[in-house]
């Protein structure tokens, strides 16, 4: 375990004078917490400036990003990010304090409470060392702030921050915990949760499931247990909205108590697509509205499949600050990201799931596959090709052991000139057009490295989909 951590946890247990029993699972999700909040923020960063003023700047910290990512030096990649982003937005090189500052991270030992808890305490701790320099705490602030804005507590930073229940006990609402500078910048920032008479509820959530099967019950029965794990000491790997999550599910039990369509209203949910009791497949997944009159349509449907140690929630929380999720809203489209596992069979049965949830337009199902993910998407179309109306490769591709097998799915490929995926992503495209497929488009992204070309890239391929969705047959 890293000296910072360790750091973290015994100053943790001490503020809070509790014994903490963190999982192997926590430890792991911290320092992936810690660096895509900074990717977050720097694509966010990014899209505010412009691609092309800051493409410069930024590409070799998102390589950097991604080299710690694979190498576990997660720290490494959040400072060059930090760095960058500063950069990017100041004009300038951060001084070594300034860095500092940067680092700096707010934990708690629980992110969900129940809003009758007497107190909240929080531990500041560096995620990252800067040489020769600490970041002067008592310099800044660290504030509660509440959803509504309507509860402002400021408390000077300290290695350990204490607040005192407010009279009426703490308002429900997804709040933050934020950390400023003298200046009133963000240094960082977290969410904390809180719900009344949370025992209760979950009690309830998990009377609904029981005796019921199918997507809507698995998924009722993940997200319970998330946020009942959320409410103890786990950590995920992204800042949890646990009370919005909470009365997303309590609709979703409505649902299902009134045997009504499930997933009616637009929402973004966590699912379980698994069609085995003992297997989780978990998911993200954004659907509209349904139509307030008359049949709900048919919609077209977008699969996103992640890289090599990712998950279902980086296209929803990253790849281009959630840009995919953007583009499927825009056209009313659902779209699903799969924790992607084993080999490309279990796309099928995404889409199958799917369809107990939402009416799917089966003439109109999109892959998009980002490294690992492009490999999986092409074995996908290998083994059914009818299924899919056209496919974006982002940074990767894989094999077609008949190109013309496929030649009734659209091949659209994204690959940055600096990706290290390059040649083979070139090489694939290359292969289908001397194979006189009838459909394929290459993008190079001229000084883009691997994890970028979503960002740039995702808007073109969207694009390229209007295109096919409006073809016939």
């Amino acid at each position: 375990m890293p000296q910072p951590l360790r750091h973290t946890l015994r100053t943790l247990a001490l503020g809070l004078a509790l014994p903490l029993l963190l999982t192997a699972e926590s430890a792991a999700q911290l320092p992936r917490l810690h660096l895509g909040r900074r990717l977050q923020l720097t694509e966010r960063a990014w899209d505010e400036k412009g691609h092309e003023a800051g493409k410069a700047i930024l590409m070799p910290a998102f390589q950097a990003a991604v080299t710690s990512f694979f190498t576990g030096r997660f720290a490494d990649g959040a400072k060059a990010l930090d760095r960058a982003r500063f950069r990017l937005l100041e004009g300038r090189e951060p001084s070594d304090l300034e860095l500092a500052r940067l680092g700096l991270e707010i934990l708690t030992l629980v992110r969900f409470f129940a809003s009758y808890e007497k107190g909240l305490v929080a531990v500041i701790d560096p995620f990252y060392e800067v040489e020769g320099t600490r970041a002067d705490l008592d310099a800044l602030e660290l504030v509660f702030v509440s959803a509504k804005g309507d509860l402002v507590l400021p408390k000077r930073a300290a290695e350990t921050v204490r607040w005192d229940a407010p009279e009426g006990g703490w308002p429900e609402g997804d709040h933050a915990l934020v950390l400023r500078d003298e200046r009133g910048r963000e240094i960082s920032r977290i969410t904390i949760s809180m719900a009344s008479e949370l025992p209760r509820r979950f009690e309830r959530l998990l009377r609904v499931i029981e005796g019921k099967s199918g997507v809507a019950a698995r998924s009722l029965a993940l997200g319970t247990n998330n946020l009942q794990r959320l409410n103890g000491a786990q950590v995920f790997e992204r800042h949890v909205p646990a009370l919005a999550e909470l009365e997303a599910l309590e609709r979703l039990a409505a649902e299902l108590e009134a045997g009504t369509p499930p997933c009616a209203g637009e929402g973004d949910w966590l699912l379980d697509l698994s069609a085995e009791p003992e297997k989780e497949l978990p998911a993200r997944f954004y659907a509209p509205a349904r139509a307030k009159e008359g049949a709900e349509p048919a919609r077209p449907l977008v699969i996103a499949l992640h890289g090599m140690g990712g998950s279902e929630h980086i296209f929803f929380d990253a790849s281009g600050a959630g840009r995919i999720v953007r583009l499927a809203r825009e056209r009313g489209w659902l779209l699903v990201a799969p924790k992607v596992v084993g080999d490309s069979g279990f796309v099928e049965r995404v889409i199958e799931a799917v369809e107990e949830l939402r009416a799917v337009d089966r003439s109109r199902v999109f892959l998009v596959g980002h490294s690992m993910g492009a490999s999986r998407a092409c074995g996908a179309v290998q083994r059914s090709p009818r299924l899919y109306r056209a496919v974006a490769l982002f940074g990767g591709a894989g094999r077609l052991k008949d190109p013309l097998a496929a030649k009734s799915v659209a091949f659209w490929v994204g690959i940055g000139t600096q990706d290290f995926a390059y040649r083979g992503a070139v090489s694939f495209a290359r292969t289908l057009q001397k194979a006189e497929h009838p459909r394929v488009v290459l993008q190079e992204l001229p000084g883009v490295e691997h994890y970028t070309v979503m960002q740039l890239g995702l808007d073109a391929a969207f694009a390229f989909f209007d295109a096919e969705a409006q073809r016939g047959g």
